[in-house]
């Protein structure tokens, strides 16, 4: 039997007590890091995680649970599939030491679309909670959300160029920049000169050509412009609209009252484009009966229906 060295016994026993205790040390490690992560956007999440809570997106309460939300549709058989997306940043909207999150969701509703949304949440006693997502586009590439010192949020993300059909890959780069406003943590585009939010009570109709982004209809569906930046729409005078869409020219006369509107006969430049969404589009125009901005800086047509056009 081979003798060994009591100092080289105590050596080596203390060489293993060492290697232990950084071995405990390193799984202590792990364990923490699988319960406390850090998001591509800055964010910790180990004290409530934001893909599990209650988000309002286009009129609906969205739970979230394990970053997923799955229903039917109003009106509709059709599946509302909401997804966590993530690009989350924390930072203090309302300065009450509490941070708030802004983050984005995809969703699909039963068609071809993927719909992006920014939102902007709170902790709460029962959990996250999030009011009047932003919506960004369809079938963007979202590419990374920052915050800067002034508390401007900036979403950067890819989308196709003009007139590109959807199955052409987004390679276009467009930043939206948004503010929170303190008081209703409510997103708030920041458009030109514009601080913050815009004031509804003196946006006009006439201010601004205004771009179609998406329609909403009452079960709950959404349709975006094929090709972005077509359709367009101007109020020259009280009296008067313009505008374009995928395939022609538009103009027209109109009747407005306080918040109600009645667009007359259409006319239109008389080019044929086969597949064009202008038909479905114009005849929703038609149908009209009321008006609203948002803070946002949106103008929303509603027909009497209940389907809101949305322009930016």
């Amino acid at each position: 039997m081979t003798h060994i060295p009591l100092p080289k016994l105590l050596t080596a026993l203390a060489l293993f007590l060492i290697g232990t205790m950084f071995l405990w040390q390193f799984l202590q490690g792990m364990e923490r890091s699988s319960d406390t992560h850090v998001h591509d956007g800055g964010m910790r999440d180990d004290a409530a995680m934001i893909y599990d809570g209650v988000y309002e997106i286009e009129g609906e309460q969205i739970a979230l649970r394990h970053g997923v939300s799955t229903s039917t549709m109003r009106d509709s058989s059709a599946l509302l599939t909401t997804t966590y997306f993530g690009n989350a940043v924390e930072y203090d909207a309302n300065a009450d030491a509490t941070p708030e999150a802004v983050f984005l969701v995809s969703q699909e509703r039963g068609g071809s679309g993927v719909f992006y949304y920014a939102i902007v949440a709170k902790r709460t006693e029962t959990g996250w909670q999030g009011t009047d997502a932003l919506f960004l586009g369809d079938r963007i590439s979202p590419q990374s959300t920052h915050v800067s010192e002034d508390g401007t949020i900036s979403i950067n993300f890819a989308e196709r160029a003009l007139g590109a059909p959807f199955t052409d890959a987004p390679s276009v780069g467009n930043t939206v920049r948004v503010r929170v406003d303190p008081a209703t943590l409510r997103f708030g585009i920041i458009a030109g000169d514009m601080e913050g939010e815009a004031d509804p009570s003196r946006m006009t109709l006439g201010m601004k050509e205004w771009v179609w982004v998406r329609t909403q209809s009452p079960d709950g569906s959404i349709v975006t412009p094929r090709t972005p930046d077509s359709f367009r729409l101007s109020f020259p005078s009280d009296t008067r609209f313009t505008g374009t869409t995928d395939c022609n020219s538009i103009f027209g006369d109109m009747t407005v009252r306080q918040r109600t509107i009645h667009i007359g006969a259409i006319g239109a430049t008389k080019m044929y484009c086969d597949g064009a969404q202008e038909p479905v589009y114009l005849e929703l125009l038609g149908a009209v009966v009321s008006f609203e901005f948002t803070s946002r800086g949106e103008l929303i047509l509603t027909t009497g229906t209940g389907s809101r056009l949305i322009y930016r």
